[in-house]
């Protein structure tokens, strides 16, 4: 199992949305993830792993308001073990930000990490497109162990524009990242880049050549995200803080900070009460800020009763909620509040559902604003999963974490991990998060089979590397289940124990009990099957064209 500072670090993403708000992550102009949420603050922790620099985040609300926030996405990617090799290849034509197609032209990079001793590692890499762009980076990283991992690197750029000299700039980076499993700690990370005022990254380069009006060329760069449970106090903290600045623009600064615990007061249990602090700079402009304070009561069974208010640089918002949680699968919530800066103090109604699926989640949210604007929205966030066993739609594994598609042999409708993974018209599902590099132990729930289905193996336990597409084939039959008195010609019983098995598949599908009673599950009309006794003792049974009424007892010769 790989520890901490050898795996990749996924960013967290937190803001706060004043109605039902869609966000939207990209990064060069390119659409990475989309997620709808609940007026609040929200929490994004399930990025990729392979997501690195600078990230722009929109949070679109219903009634047509924009906010636009930046953070980083370093991570220290240099660790490989003693004596080992990671490598990465790519090769295709580039998209320019704010571009729907590529440019035709191609490009082609590399990176190369080394174990060069048991807690050192080195790492280089280049990326090539044509004459007019290449770069080369050479960097070292340190695991420290209990003082976390440290890395350090240098990349030089040549840039070719046509309406100039080429331009030659290097770039600096420092990562320092720490997982502190004794209190808890989730990753903290602290990075800084600065670059000279010729150096190009690639996206850059692809911006200055067309968008060139919309470049902007960084300087510097330094994020800080630090997250720290307080078990004692039932209290999360996190913060962010990102503060960049440009060769050709203002520099801005975002900062967050949200807390979170859960506490009982007298018979009240699980009061949840969060706040948070955003805030969002740009040199020469007013700062904006958000303050946010929630208050969460559970009532009923499942249900809970909430109080928000947010006060933003514009306007305060005043919020009561009722959400409820019908099962795993279901949940709905509404709300109603005031607005000071819009019509009629900006009273509204807002209204969601959601609905969890094996094909992915299921969101519908509306809302009414009284002399300003209505909405309704729909919207299914999920994956798919194609290999040459199969495909399927299953629920988002947008990690890299690995996933395990499980085949039932076109059996349809099979519980896999609890309720919340079935096996689609063609037998196959995908059960999308599974821990890496430790054994995970996926399960068929047998008390939720549908009526005449039998699974032989219903436990799967392996371990699986980061990334990995796993499968297995769990053998299974659909058929009726059939109650049966079995003797021979004589009309003597088969043995108490005797085996029942499918001529075809050699499945077994039942045990002679006593005086010849069996239960045969998953079977079929004109099926034959042998029971099979003793050494090689054995004898053939055929089941009839129709069987209309399997609730009756069939009393079956075995030849």
């Amino acid at each position: 199992m790989l520890p901490w500072e050898l795996r990749g670090y996924a960013p967290q993403i937190s803001g706060i949305a004043q109605t039902n708000a869609t966000v939207t992550i990209s990064q060069s102009g390119r659409v990475i993830y989309q997620k709808k949420v609940p007026p609040g603050p929200f929490i994004i922790d399930d990025l990729n792993q392979s997501v690195q620099g600078t990230l722009d985040v929109k949070v679109t609300e219903e009634d047509g308001r924009v906010n636009n926030f930046q953070v980083s996405a370093a991570s220290t990617p240099f660790l490989t073990r003693q004596g080992q090799v990671r490598y990465k290849l790519a090769a295709g034509q580039p998209r320019p930000s704010m571009s729907h197609q590529t440019e035709n032209e191609t490009f082609f990079s590399n990176e190369v990490s080394w174990g060069m001793l048991s807690n050192t590692s080195l790492y280089g890499g280049l990326l090539l497109s044509g004459d007019d762009y290449h770069s080369a980076a050479i960097g070292i990283g340190q695991n420290m162990l209990w003082l976390g991992a440290l890395s350090f690197d240098v990349t030089w750029a040549s840039s070719h524009f046509d309406t100039q000299q080429d331009e030659r700039g290097l770039s600096y980076r420092f990562n320092y990242s720490k997982q502190v499993d004794a209190t808890n700690s989730t990753i903290s990370l602290a990075a800084y880049r600065f670059s000279d005022r010729h150096f190009h990254s690639y996206a850059n380069y692809l911006d200055h050549k067309y968008n060139d009006s919309d470049a902007q060329d960084e300087k510097q760069t330094i994020s800080l995200s630090v997250g720290q449970p307080i078990t004692p106090l039932n209290l999360n903290l996190y913060a962010n803080l990102l503060h960049q600045t440009w060769w050709n623009a203002d520099a801005s600064t975002t900062a967050n900070i949200t807390a979170g615990f859960n506490v009982d007061i007298g018979d009240w249990r699980d009061i949840s009460i969060s706040t948070s602090f955003n805030t969002t700079h740009y040199e020469d402009k007013d700062r904006d800020n958000q303050i946010y304070l929630s208050i969460s009561l559970p009532f009923g069974n499942g249900g809970r009763v909430g109080y928000d208010m947010q006060n933003s640089s514009h306007s305060t918002t005043h919020r009561m909620s009722w959400n409820d949680t019908l099962d795993e699968r279901n949940s709905w919530g509404m709300s109603a509040g005031l607005q000071s800066d819009r019509p009629d103090n900006g009273a509204q109604v807002s209204g969601n559902y959601q609905h969890l699926s094996s094909a992915g989640e299921w969101d519908i949210s509306g809302t009414y604003a009284a002399n300003d604007y209505s909405s309704v929205s729909s919207s299914w966030s999920g994956s798919f999963t194609a290999t040459q066993y199969g495909a399927a739609f299953h629920r988002r594994s947008s990690t890299n974490e690995p996933r395990l598609m499980v085949s039932t042999d076109g059996v349809a409708d099979i519980p896999v991990q609890g309720n919340l993974d079935y096996t689609n018209h063609f037998g196959i599902a995908v059960v999308p998060v599974i821990s890496s590099y430790q054994p995970s132990t996926v399960a068929v729930n047998m008390n939720d089979l549908p009526d005449g289905v039998t699974v032989a193996e219903n436990v799967i336990k392996e371990t699986w590397i980061e990334g990995a597409i796993g499968y297995k084939s769990l053998a299974s039959r659909s058929g009726k289940d059939v109650n049966v008195i079995i003797r021979n010609a004589s009309g003597q019983f088969p043995p108490l124990g005797a085996d029942i098995r499918q001529d075809d598949s050699g499945i077994s599908v039942g045990m002679v009990g006593e005086k010849g009673h069996a239960w045969l599950s998953g079977v079929a009309e004109n099926q034959k099957f042998t029971v099979v006794w003793g050494d090689s003792q054995h004898c053939s049974l055929h089941l009839p064209e129709h069987m209309e009424d399997t609730a009756n007892r069939l009393i079956l010769p075995c030849h």
